[in-house]
């Protein structure tokens, strides 16, 4: 989540740069200066000289004074301190003139040790305590791109714990193990505040995610984005609890509602219903099957309190092709469209009575033909759901009677017997 600072890497060549404006970082092989007064070069150049304003002892520039590095006569370095041996040694302060690149702080041998302040020049520094020529311990840095860290070092790395903020908002809270969070950190980043354990600079296991448009998140990451187990609350106090991949509900899941009731349960896929599950489609209605792109798509069954459906649903799930069984057992087979039948339709009755007719516009419409447990027949013409026209009854023994009806009513003189009637709805 959060990449090797730059800093470090930056100052650290900028300390390289200032060790040798110092030449006084290496073994001391070489030096360089006039016979009884030398100093220890480090990086030997040609065309190079010095000038040392202090004392000298044992053949070495020894004691307090400014020591100027010149390149084919003009100035390009200048530490002002106390040298040891030919070496910075003690307080001093060391100024590329070049670059303004600058140490001010504590020497051994050479080296920067003890508390010091390193700046780039370019508004970059690091201010803490150093252990041969290296950060260790508390402190302080700040890269010019805005970026400012505040915690423990080693090796000057950000090691340990500490705080990092850069200038786009990030914020993080933890742990670091060479510049890269590690351990238990707390990361603001955009908005989002992701609680969690680090790895390599990564979180690794679970974590805890607050932010827009996700209230809460606790599970696992990949990549930096929800993958794996996890649970996920929205703003409007929707949670789900169930797999993510690549930041989306993926997998099998389940949706409840603020208040706990249960929306959705089965799989998901890109954040939609797909797959086997269970879907509430209203008060005590429930929907069970193939879910598809969101919409129920596939086999399935749907109860609400008229009975259940149960068949192959389509167009979204507004069409399925399918029986309807009705609290009173009385079963109704054909295509439904929304809340409507339409097309042919076969009903049998809780007695076995069996009617075939067809729906139009969600009103029986045109021939319908009744069996009756009996091995009886009634036939007739149907319109806007009520008989119409001359039916035929015929008995179980052939017998054949017809009867008129107008508008639903049977003509008088006409026997009142009525067979099973197909539903609307």
């Amino acid at each position: 989540m959060i990449a090797r600072s730059r800093l470090l890497l930056v100052l650290g060549v900028v300390g390289a740069c200032l060790a040798g404006a110092a030449r006084a970082d290496d073994d001391g092989s070489f030096t360089i200066g006039p016979p009884g007064c030398r100093v220890v070069n480090p990086n030997p150049i040609p065309n190079e000289s010095i000038r040392w304003s202090g004392g000298c002892r044992d053949g070495l520039a020894d004691g307090q004074g400014t020591l100027d590095w010149l390149l084919e006569g003009r100035l390009h370095s200048r530490f002002t301190g106390q040298l040891r041996a030919g070496r910075p040694d003690g307080h001093g302060e060391a100024v590329d003139e070049d670059t303004h690149q600058r140490y001010v702080g504590e020497y051994r041998q050479g080296r920067y040790d003890g508390p010091g302040v390193l700046e780039d020049g370019h508004g970059g520094s690091v201010k803490g305590h150093f252990e041969g020529g290296l950060v260790e311990g508390d402190g302080e840095a700040v890269h010019p791109d805005g970026m400012h860290y505040r915690g423990h070092f080693h090796a000057s790395f950000f090691d340990g714990q500490g705080v990092l903020d850069q200038a786009d908002g990030t914020h993080y809270v933890g742990g670091f193990k060479r510049g890269k969070p590690e351990g238990a950190g707390v990361l603001s980043v955009g908005g989002a505040v992701i609680h969690a354990t680090w790895r390599d600079g990564s979180p690794d296991g679970a974590v805890v995610v607050d932010g827009p448009g996700i209230q809460h998140y606790e599970g696992q990451l990949v990549g930096g984005l929800p993958g794996g187990h996890g649970k996920r609350t929205y703003v409007d106090g929707v949670v789900y609890e169930g797999e993510f991949a690549k930041g989306q509900r993926s997998g099998q899941g389940a949706l409840h509602a603020s208040d706990g009731t249960l929306v959705y349960e089965g799989g998901w896929k890109d954040d939609l219903f797909d797959g086997q599950g269970r879907l509430r489609v209203g008060e005590d209605a429930w929907y069970d099957g193939q879910m598809r792109h969101g919409v129920r798509e596939g086999h399935g069954k749907l109860v609400d309190a008229r009975g259940t459906l149960e068949g192959e649903f389509s167009a979204g799930g507004d069409e399925v092709r399918g029986v309807m069984t009705y609290p009173s057992g009385e079963r109704q087979e054909g295509l439904r469209r929304g809340d409507q039948w339409d097309g042919p339709v076969r009903v049998t009755g809780v007695d076995g009575t069996v009617t075939q007719a067809t729906f139009v516009g969600g009103l029986l419409e045109g021939m319908s033909v009744t069996e009756l447990p009996d091995g009886g027949i009634a036939r007739g013409r149907l319109h806007a759901g009520v008989r119409e026209g001359t039916w035929e009854f015929v008995a179980p023994d052939g017998r054949t009677v017809r009867r008129k009806f107008l508008h639903g009513q049977e003509v008088p003189d006409a026997p009142a017997e009525a067979p099973a009637k197909a539903r609307a709805g």
